[in-house]
């Protein structure tokens, strides 16, 4: 038995509850930086934080999505990911990377599906 996919208004609300989310624990924890300051370690992996949560959207897009995971090999979200680790590898930059990877996924998508 297989779910129903989700609902853009779905979509929707797991994306801006975590943007809200991260806001909010940044926003908490410059406010706590402030007054008490925060332990070395802790501002480093804060720093991980926007990355962690994209990487876990990311992931999503490889999720099986039938009864068995070989029915759902779709390798438009991996040559995106791919296209997209490059390139912000190479330029160091997270809007260009996250940018080439849409780009190659709608590319992929014109020209193989």
């Amino acid at each position: 038995m297989s779910a129903a996919p989700p609902t853009l208004t779905a979509i929707v609300g797991v994306l801006l509850g975590l943007g809200l989310g991260t806001l909010a624990f940044r926003m908490g924890s410059a406010a706590f930086e402030g007054r008490a300051g925060l332990p070395r370690q802790l501002g480093a992996a804060l720093e991980w934080l926007p990355a962690a949560a994209l990487a876990a959207m990311v992931a999503l897009a490889f999720m099986p999505k039938g009864e068995l995971a070989s029915d759902s090999l779709d390798l438009g979200p991996l040559a995106a990911a791919l296209v997209s680790g490059l390139v912000g590898h190479r330029t160091r930059n997270l809007l260009l990377g996250v940018g080439a990877g849409l780009l190659a996924y709608w590319l992929f998508r014109a020209w193989v599906v």
